[in-house]
């Protein structure tokens, strides 16, 4: 009774979480398109919404890797960008995979020089080793969006985030960014769950000592 208590108190927990975050998300976006140079004035700018002007390195393309769309397996496309303000990763979006391992899909780099986007702070997977990678084949296969090791693999000084483009649809790829994954509802739902539980416990227990009795 107590793991389900401590349980759903902790999913209880989550959903404050998630009404925090997605408050913050609300105000942030709510101050529109900022240039990439005006970030600086946020102590985190995670969830700002960007305009950037630039060249996609089209020589320099990565596949995240196992990028699940609609039940399609597939890969997102992390491309580095130069603008005047610096270079910064972009996920161009997710594109579909071929269904073989040693077969990579075709990427075709569209030849944009404006984007807006929505900037994103990849975190690190503990459960994903340190990667060997290589620019010894292009494109590059990653498990993971490691921005200092991409950065120290191209010799480049990239921005401490990526922005996840909104491209147009006709580009081919969808935009599978999503800053909550889990609305703070289902929290409250999972939490209900673990306390119906945990009371169902209480009263087996309590039929089980009368029967005992």
């Amino acid at each position: 009774m107590g793991i389900l208590l401590s349980l759903g108190l902790w999913q209880l927990q989550r959903a404050e979480q998630k009404n925090g975050r997605l408050t913050a998300l609300a105000q942030k976006q709510a101050q529109g398109l900022l240039q990439l140079s005006d970030i600086s004035r946020f102590d985190e700018p995670r969830d700002v919404r960007v305009q950037l002007n630039g060249k996609l390195q089209s020589n320099t393309v990565f596949l995240w890797d196992n990028r699940i769309v609609s039940g399609r397996v597939g890969y997102e496309v992390i491309v580095p960008l130069k603008t005047v303000a610096g270079i910064v990763l972009v996920n161009l979006g997710w594109v579909q995979g071929t269904g073989y391992r040693n077969q990579l899909p075709n990427i075709t780099i569209p030849e944009l020089t404006q984007f807006e986007g929505v900037i994103w702070e990849p975190q690190d997977n503990k459960f994903i080793g340190a990667e060997s990678l290589s620019t010894a084949n292009w494109p590059v296969l990653i498990q993971q969006v490691n921005i200092k090791q991409i950065s120290e693999l191209l010799e480049i000084e990239s921005k401490p985030f990526v922005v996840a483009l909104e491209l147009p649809e006709a580009t081919g790829f969808v935009n599978n960014h999503k800053p909550v994954v889990m609305p703070p509802e289902k929290h409250i739902a999972y939490a209900v769950q673990w306390f119906g539980l945990a009371i169902a416990c209480f009263v087996i227990f309590i039929l089980a000592s009368i029967k005992k009795g």
